[in-house]
C-alpha cells in the first residue's frame, strides 16, 4: 500500500483498497497478525512534533468534529475526552488520507491533553452504530510510538471487513483517555513561564517548585496588606533579593506544616491536597493550558469556600513537570 504522502496514493479510493484486501486475505478469512505485531513504519514529516498550524487546518478540512475536543481532568493520573462524534467529510477518501488524518487527530489530542509523544500512554475507544448496542472496541494504554494513525486505520479496516454494518466513512464515536503524572520538580529560573502567553516565571532554583509556587502565591495575596508584606512579596519575586533563598525557606515551612518530607524535590497534586488541608483559609486553584488552547483552565481546586486565594499553574516541558505562581487574570484564565 502506498504511503499517504506519496502523490500517487490520492488516486486510489477506499473501495479499491478494500477490494485488494479481500483478494489478498480471502475476504478476511486469512489469519491476521495481532496489533502488537503490526510494524509501525509511518512516514510522518512531523513525527517528533505535535501539530503545525497547517496540519491542524488540514485535519479540519477532512474530518468533522461534533464539538472541539476538550479534555476533562479525572484524577492525578488521567484526563479524558468525553464521548465525541466524528465523521469524514468525504465518502471518497483514500486510505492514505484517512491514515494521515487519524494520525493528526491523535497528535492533536495528545497535545491538548498536555501529553508527550514518546512517553504518554493513551487508551482509545471506538464505537459505531454497526456494533451491538453499547459495544465497541478499546486499544488500551499505548504510546504514540505504538499507536499512530496507520495502526488505528489498519485496526478499523479489520473490523469493517468482519462486520458488514461498520463503515469508517460513517459517523463514529470515540472515547480517549490520556495518562499523565501531574508531578513537578522545578528547574532554574527562566524569564517566562509561558512564552506564548508572555506570562513571567516566579519560581527560582531547582526542586520543590510546588511549595515554592504556593509560597509566592501567598506572598502576592497579602502584598497589599502592609508595607512589611509588600517587602516580603518583593523578596520572594525579584532576583536582586536572592529570591531563591526566600522561596526555599517558605517552601520548607509549608512542607513542615503539611508533614511532608523536606528531602523530596518533586511533589504532585496528592501532596497539594495535604497542603490544602492544613491551610483551610486558602482556596487553591491549579491551572494548566493545553498547547492548542488560548486560556488556562482549572484542573483542580481545594477549599472552595475559603476567603483567601492561591493560584498556581502546571506545565510539562521536555518531559519535566513544573509548577509556578500565576496571577489571577480574566484575560488568560477561565474556569471550566
Amino acid at each position: 500500500m502506498l504511503k499517504w504522502n506519496d502523490p500517487i496514493a490520492i488516486d486510489e479510493t477506499i473501495e479499491q483498497v478494500r477490494a485488494k484486501v479481500r483478494m489478498i486475505t480471502g475476504a478476511g478469512r486469512k489469519k491476521i497478525k495481532p496489533l502488537e505485531q503490526v510494524a509501525i513504519d509511518f512516514e510522518n514529516n512531523d513525527g517528533t512534533q505535535y501539530m503545525t498550524d497547517n496540519e491542524i487546518a488540514q485535519m479540519k478540512e477532512h474530518i468533522h468534529f461534533e464539538y472541539e475536543p476538550m479534555f476533562v481532568y479525572r484524577n492525578e493520573k488521567r484526563v479524558s475526552l468525553p464521548e465525541t462524534r466524528l465523521r469524514f467529510k468525504s465518502k471518497t477518501n483514500t486510505p492514505e488520507l484517512m491514515q494521515r488524518t487519524f494520525d493528526q487527530f491523535i497528535r492533536y489530542c495528545i497535545g491538548k491533553a498536555g501529553g508527550d509523544l514518546d512517553k504518554t500512554k493513551m487508551s482509545f475507544g471506538f464505537f459505531h452504530e454497526g456494533f451491538d448496542k453499547n459495544q465497541g472496541f478499546w486499544i488500551n494504554e499505548r504510546t504514540y510510538q505504538r499507536f499512530n494513525g496507520q495502526v488505528l486505520f489498519e485496526e478499523l479496516e479489520r473490523i469493517s471487513q468482519s462486520k458488514e454494518g461498520v463503515d469508517i466513512d460513517d459517523t463514529f464515536v470515540i472515547h480517549l483517555h490520556v495518562f499523565n503524572n501531574f508531578d513537578g520538580s522545578g528547574r532554574h529560573r527562566a524569564t517566562l513561564f509561558d512564552e506564548k502567553m508572555k506570562l513571567p516565571a516566579y519560581v527560582a532554583g531547582i526542586g520543590k517548585c510546588l511549595p515554592k509556587s504556593i509560597g509566592v502565591a501567598m506572598a502576592y495575596f497579602h502584598s497589599k496588606d502592609s508595607k512589611e508584606n509588600f517587602l516580603k512579596w518583593e523578596k520572594m519575586s525579584r532576583i536582586k533579593y536572592n529570591n531563591e533563598k526566600f522561596q526555599l525557606n517558605e517552601a520548607n515551612k509549608i512542607l513542615q506544616r503539611a508533614e511532608l518530607s523536606l528531602e523530596d524535590q518533586t511533589f504532585d497534586l496528592e501532596d497539594l491536597e495535604r497542603i490544602a488541608a492544613v491551610y483551610p483559609e486558602y482556596k487553591f486553584e491549579v491551572y494548566s493550558r493545553p498547547i492548542y488552547e488560548k486560556y488556562y483552565q482549572i484542573i483542580k481546586e481545594f477549599n472552595l469556600d475559603a476567603g483567601k486565594l492561591v493560584t498556581i499553574a502546571y506545565k510539562k516541558e521536555d518531559g519535566v513537570g513544573h509548577y509556578d505562581f500565576i496571577k489571577p487574570s480574566l484575560s488568560c484564565m477561565r474556569a471550566t
